[in-house]
């Protein structure tokens, strides 16, 4: 369920109406979507402010399909890749639920949990069904 599809800086201008600059050049190509605000703390400014999530689809040289991560805190106003978290925050973030929207940002999409997959099996989650091994392999590491 994404709200637009283009560079991370250009959705949060259109979603949270402010600004944001980031280093990393995924960040800044088109294909983003937002996926929702998670009940996971920004690890950063330690404000207690949730994460909002976004993703963008990629295809491997093999032909496995997957999805960037990029998370960004509204407090700290920072974009964080998920290799930019420690073990012990990613096992967290596999457990957080995105947030039900309320009232006053009743505008923006929520997603159901972020699951584990069973073992074996081609791991999906979200709208476009992509296949998310890589963020479960982070998590087991």
């Amino acid at each position: 369920m994404g709200v637009s599809t283009t560079s991370i800086p250009a959705l949060v201008s259109e979603l949270f109406a402010f600004e944001i600059e980031t280093s990393i050049v995924r960040f800044n190509s088109d294909g983003w979507s937002y996926d929702g605000l998670i009940d996971f703390p920004c690890p950063s400014c330690q404000s207690g402010a949730l994460l909002e999530s976004f993703r963008k689809p990629y295809t491997t040289s093999n032909g496995k399909e997957y999805r960037y991560w990029c998370l960004v805190c509204t407090n700290c106003r920072t974009a964080k890749a998920l290799d930019s978290f420690d073990g012990q925050s990613l096992k967290s973030l596999k457990i957080a639920k995105t947030v039900e929207v309320s009232e006053e940002n009743e505008s923006i999409p929520s997603l159901g949990p972020l699951e584990s997959p069973e073992p074996g099996s081609d791991a999906t989650n979200g709208p476009s069904g992509t296949n998310d091994d890589w963020f479960y392999k982070e998590l087991a590491r």
